[in-house]
């Protein structure tokens, strides 16, 4: 299983905890602030032996960065998903709800956009835990859950944290998310591996074949 964390010169104690939680990867997400540190993540992915890591950025527009594995957005506007990211979260803190109905940041038409392009949704466990107005959050992820499962948009979980005490083992993240309601919470806690492998063998050269 593969999770997605946010360092801050903590790489190493992530690794080790990882690996004590049982994940076979790792991936270091960065944004505009940090991203020079996908350096030391890019040395990681070379050098270490325990686990696989993977490097992600976060951003509100596709940049080319040498190195880096998955682009993510937490904007839900189309033109963002038709911009090659593979990946949104946390498109529930962007969006006011009005006073006749919750909004969640996705609908049919914006469901359909990211299933043509290829985008998943992802949940974002520790904006739940460490969140103020959970109830009204949870609600919000679980409306975009059955839009993504009604019109087929692939589906994904990690902790996204930001400090070891937030990480989680798979089969606690796999129970929070069958209890938002996802049907198949093991595909969905599976996603990122399959995303991952994807991607590396698209990376290797033509003719070279993935063993």
């Amino acid at each position: 299983m593969i999770d997605i964390v946010i360092p801050n010169n903590n790489e190493s104690k992530f690794i080790s905890t990882a690996v004590k939680l049982g994940y076979t990867g790792l991936v270091f997400l960065y944004d505009q602030k940090n991203r020079n540190n996908v350096n030391v993540a890019l040395k990681l992915k070379k050098d270490e032996k325990r686990i696989k890591i993977f490097t992600a950025f976060v951003a509100d527009k596709k940049k080319q960065m040498q190195g880096v594995d998955l682009f993510l957005t937490t904007k839900s506007d189309r033109k963002f998903l038709k911009g090659e990211f593979d990946m949104i979260y946390d498109i529930e803190l962007n969006i006011q709800d009005t006073m006749k109905q919750r909004q969640g940041g996705l609908n049919q038409v914006l469901c359909n956009v990211m299933k043509e392009n290829d985008v998943s949704y992802c949940i974002s466990f520790s904006t739940a835990l460490i969140s103020t107005n959970r109830a009204d959050l949870i609600g919000s992820i679980m409306q975009n859950l059955l839009l993504c499962q009604k019109y087929k948009v692939k589906i994904a979980i990690a902790s996204f944290a930001s400090s070891i005490y937030q990480m989680r083992n798979p089969k606690d993240l796999e129970a929070f998310v069958r209890l938002l309601g996802v049907k198949d919470s093991k595909k969905a806690m599976s996603y990122l591996d399959q995303l991952m492998a994807y991607k590396c063998k698209k990376m290797l050269l033509p003719g070279i074949e993935q063993i």
